[in-house]
């Protein structure tokens, strides 16, 4: 259990671990998983974006500017 009147806070290995040793834990893995989901946030909005790209790229013949004609 929680022993909240002493500042502790059992770990996983269940020692007891400083209140604000804990907060300091928790505030630098939320950082992370905000960092890490703004990362593959991005990541997923340019590999989209490429895609794209490529894609029309496969459809068009650059010197015509027309529709490629072959059969899908």
């Amino acid at each position: 259990m929680l022993k909240l009147s002493f500042g502790f806070f059992p770990d996983f290995t269940y020692e007891n671990v400083l209140q604000n040793k804990t907060a300091s834990r928790a505030l630098w893995l939320c950082l992370a998983v905000l960092l890490s989901t703004t990362l593959g946030v991005q990541f997923n909005r340019i590999y989209g974006a490429l895609g794209d790209k490529m894609s029309e790229q496969a459809e068009t013949d650059l010197l015509t500017i027309l529709q490629c004609m072959r059969d899908n």
